[in-house]
C-alpha cells in the first residue's frame, strides 16, 4: 500500500518536471525568436539609415561641388570685370566715330559717400552723424553740416566699380549658398516621410 501513493506522486512530479522543462524551453525559444526578430529588424533599420545617410552625404557633396563651381565662376567673372574698370573709367568716346578722349572728372561729395556706405551696411547706424568710414578708414562721430556733406571726397568712379564688383560677387555667392541650401533641404524633405 505504501507503493500505491508513490506512483501518482512520481507521475505528478514527472509531469511537473516535464511542464517546467517545456515551459522553460518554450520561453527560451520565444525569447530567442523575439531577440532574433528584434536584431533582424534593427539590422534592417540600421541598413536603411546608413543608406539614407549615404544618400544625404552624396546630395550634400553634390551641392557643395555645384556651389564651389558657382563660386569659381563668380570669382572669374569678378576678375574679368575688375580688369575692365580702368578701360571704362579713364577714357570715353564723345561720338561713335570719334577717337577716345580722357574722361572728364567725376566728383563725389562726402555726403554721397556717407549715404552710399550707410545704404549697403546695416552695421552703420543711420543718423545725422557721418558714421561712414572715410578714405583713411576712420569714422567720424561729428554731425555733418551742409558744407561737410557737399565737400569733395577722394572717391572716384573706379573705386565705386571695384566696390560694386566685389559686393556683387559677395551677394551672388550668398544667393548661391542660399539656393543650394534650399535645394538640398527640398531634396531631403522629399525623401523624408
Amino acid at each position: 500500500m505504501t507503493r500505491t501513493w508513490l506512483m501518482p506522486v512520481l507521475l505528478i512530479a514527472a509531469i511537473a518536471a516535464f511542464y517546467t522543462w517545456s515551459y522553460r524551453a518554450g520561453k527560451t525559444a520565444a525569447v530567442n525568436a523575439c531577440a532574433r526578430t528584434t536584431a533582424e529588424t534593427l539590422a534592417a533599420h540600421e541598413q536603411q539609415l546608413r543608406m539614407d545617410y549615404e544618400q544625404q552625404l552624396e546630395a550634400a557633396d553634390q551641392q557643395v561641388r555645384l556651389l564651389r563651381l558657382e563660386r569659381a565662376e563668380l570669382l572669374a567673372r569678378q576678375q574679368i570685370l575688375n580688369r575692365r574698370i580702368d578701360d571704362v573709367t579713364q577714357q570715353y568716346r564723345p561720338r561713335p566715330d570719334a577717337s577716345p578722349e580722357p574722361l572728364p572728372a567725376c566728383h563725389f561729395t562726402t555726403g554721397f559717400v556717407s549715404v552710399y556706405n550707410q545704404s549697403i551696411s546695416a552695421a552703420l547706424a543711420l543718423s545725422e552723424a557721418d558714421t561712414a568710414p572715410g578714405v583713411d578708414g576712420e569714422t567720424s562721430t561729428a554731425p555733418l553740416t551742409a558744407a561737410d556733406e557737399l565737400a569733395l571726397s577722394a572717391l572716384q568712379q573706379s573705386d565705386i566699380l571695384h566696390h560694386i564688383t566685389a559686393y556683387g560677387a559677395r551677394c551672388q555667392s550668398i544667393e548661391a549658398q542660399l539656393v543650394s541650401l534650399i535645394d538640398y533641404l527640398n531634396h531631403y524633405n522629399e525623401r523624408t516621410p
